[in-house]
């Protein structure tokens, strides 16, 4: 293998692993909002549990409640414990 061959190779792997990264971090960041959010919710913090939001975020892990936008934060948080 020539020398821009090895570059070549050694450029792709880079930004392979780049990319694979990227993802990793994104997943991290996630897990991490998904983890604030419900003691945020337990705790009865509407503002913590508010700024975790963005204006397209949306809300569908209750059957019976869908949420959209930014920020989603009911009135009263014991309302998510009352749907049944």
């Amino acid at each position: 293998m020539s020398e821009t061959d090895e570059l070549a190779q050694l450029r792709a792997t880079v930004e392979a692993l780049t990319a694979k990264v990227r993802v990793l971090e994104d997943q991290v960041e996630i897990t991490q909002l998904v983890a604030q959010y419900g003691p945020a919710v337990d705790s009865g913090s509407g503002e913590a549990a508010a700024a975790l939001w963005t204006e397209d975020g949306v809300f569908d892990a209750i059957p019976h409640l869908r949420e959209e936008g930014s920020p989603f934060v009911p009135d009263d948080l014991t309302d998510l414990t009352d749907l049944d």
